[in-house]
């Protein structure tokens, strides 16, 4: 009777220990935002998503902030960073699930004193510095 009923318990958790899984099986994202900013200005830039904060980082010239993820399996995978420099800031999708399933595994983006540009081996993502008043 006792193995009967832990076969029952098994089959009933199966279903949940897949979903569990299945989670976490999308694809491994590596994203690098490169400090490319000119006359040895640091680069200050704090990326989140829906349930991680990376938090607050300093990135020295010609250094670079890497992180790496899962996207989740339901395509809603969002990363987003607020970037400040003495020469503009803003907050821009550094990684979008729609827009970048196809783009990019390895995923490179470069701050300059124009804006953030996302390089790939498919195509390029531009976000200029708002003009200032």
């Amino acid at each position: 009777m006792m193995h009967k009923n832990k076969i029952t318990i098994f089959f009933l958790l199966m279903p949940f220990l897949l979903v569990g899984t299945a989670i976490h099986l999308g694809d491994l994202i590596h994203v690098s935002v490169w400090n490319k900013l000119p006359g040895g200005n640091n680069l200050s830039i704090h990326c989140k998503s829906k349930d991680n904060d990376l938090g607050l980082q300093t990135v020295r010239p010609n250094q670079d902030f890497a992180f790496h993820f899962y996207t989740n399996f339901l395509g809603t995978t969002l990363f987003y960073c607020r970037f400040k420099t003495k020469y503009g800031e803003g907050v821009y999708d550094i990684y979008n699930y729609k827009r970048d399933v196809d783009r990019c595994n390895e995923c490179t983006w470069n701050v300059t004193q124009y804006g953030v540009f996302g390089y790939s081996h498919v195509s390029e993502v531009d976000f200029f510095w708002p003009k200032r008043p």
